[in-house]
């Protein structure tokens, strides 16, 4: 009893030594003063048990936040170059072996910070999608008169481990007009105004992004920083087919779709599901590289007056979407339809009689009634207004595939579809105003 209660105590010292180990490992953390200008370093420095030490800037302004330190022999250094646009609290924070510590100092505005930058567009925490345009605008002012020599560069900053960024040098708008994306005529009257597009990659981080906008000219400097939101880019899709929204019971439907991005372009390499609200799943395969999918004789059977079908579509890149339809399943089963109303079958059945002999009569009494000219006439004109119909239908085809909708593939079926019914057509009435010019 004695030898296990010694090992007993002798385990759960081990345990306290061991957790004390980590809960008192050594983070020291410092810096060389508690108080800044822009455009000054700030030193950060100490001591760490641990080989890493992350460490974190954050604060009202956006700062580029984090970095991760190597400690040599126990100490670690980092030094963060301030900018035009960096000044308020900072709180400058060290983490190592699940220890933190933090440190809090003050950024002023300094003496070359003359130049007034404000941004005019993105909005703060604007969201924009994936394959969106990004559009920086800012305005560059001293004492409230636009400043038009400046140099302005803007950085595209992460938050997250340290990447790599590529500046991006704005244009001043000119003294005559543009149409550029969102310059406007009083940008150019106004003067001071610098911009550029970014467009926003497809594969591009969906998280916080920080933009931060130095203005240099003549000795004076001035920044500005915005904070946006980027999100996955939605996929749209269109249904090209089915046309019908009504359907039988049990058809099998071709379903056909146009899956694009929000900038139009197509989505080629999508991965493209019907999913209906009976619990089928179908995947559609690619027909071209315009971004058309299909799937042959879908299923349509369903115990339901209505089947929701939805198509989900997304890409190797997060990006998703997805578009339903609602098709009216029709029933067609006269024997059933009989059998749960067999108490009126005598009635339907006369009806049915009665019906069929109104029919014959006045079939009867409209052929003593109308000549056979005149009946000819009337058949030609209704072909006639038919291949009106189907020249409307291919004029309404081909301005779908000129705005690929269709691509070239299904474009031809349906042309050669509708040519082959106009020829058609075009024979019968040749056929009926032959027999016309016999009888009159």
């Amino acid at each position: 009893m004695d030898m296990r209660k010694t090992a007993f105590l002798s385990s759960f010292s081990l345990i306290l030594i061991f957790n004390s180990f980590y809960a008192f490992a050594r983070l020291d953390l410092m810096t060389d003063k508690d108080e800044y200008q822009t455009g000054e370093t700030i030193k950060i420095g100490g001591f760490s048990d641990s080989d890493n030490v992350t460490i974190s800037i954050v604060s009202l302004f956006q700062l580029d936040a984090v970095r991760l330190v190597n400690a040599e022999k126990g100490s670690f250094a980092y030094d963060y170059q301030t900018l035009p646009g960096d000044y308020g609290k900072a709180l400058i924070r060290a983490e190592s072996g699940g220890v933190e510590r933090e440190k809090q100092v003050f950024i002023s505005k300094g003496g070359t910070e003359s130049l007034t930058t404000e941004f005019i567009t993105p909005a703060n925490n604007e969201r924009f999608y994936r394959g969106g345009n990004l559009t920086l605008k800012v305005r560059v002012s001293k004492d409230g008169a636009p400043i038009n020599d400046a140099n302005v560069s803007c950085n595209l900053m992460f938050p997250g481990p340290f990447r790599p960024v590529t500046p991006i040098n704005l244009i001043r708008v000119g003294d005559f007009f543009t149409d550029t994306y969102q310059i406007t005529e009083s940008d150019v009257r106004s003067g001071g105004i610098y911009y550029q597009d970014y467009q926003i990659g497809r594969g591009d981080p969906t998280q916080t992004w920080v933009i931060k906008c130095v203005a240099k000219t003549s000795g004076w400097q001035g920044g500005a920083s915005r904070s946006v939101r980027v999100v996955n880019s939605q996929i749209l899709m269109d249904f090209l087919s089915p046309s019908e929204i009504v359907v039988e019971n049990g058809a099998h439907l071709d379903v056909m779709l146009r899956v694009y991005y929000q900038d139009g372009s197509p989505a080629v390499n999508a991965l493209v599901v019907l999913e209906d609200s009976d619990g089928r799943l179908a995947k559609l395969d690619k027909l071209s590289d315009s971004g058309i999918y299909g799937f042959k004789n879908y299923d349509t059977t369903s115990d339901n007056d209505y089947l929701a079908v939805t198509a989900i579509a997304s890409d190797d890149m997060g990006n998703a979407g997805k578009k339903s339809i609602v098709l009216r399943i029709v029933r067609n089963n006269i024997g059933q339809m009989m059998y749960k109303l067999w108490w009126t079958v005598p009635m339907v059945m006369t009806i049915i009689l009665l019906t069929l002999y109104l029919e014959k009569q006045v079939e009867l009494s409209y052929a003593d009634s109308v000549s056979r000219p005149k009946k000819l006439k009337n058949s030609i004109a209704e072909l006639e207004q038919e291949r009106g119909l189907i020249s409307a239908s291919k004029a309404s085809v081909e301005e779908n595939y000129y705005k690929r909708k269709v691509d070239e593939k299904a474009f031809r079926h349906m042309m050669e579809d509708y040519e082959r019914k106009f020829i058609e057509l075009g024979i019968k009435i040749k056929q009926l105003k032959r027999e016309l010019r016999d009888l009159e």
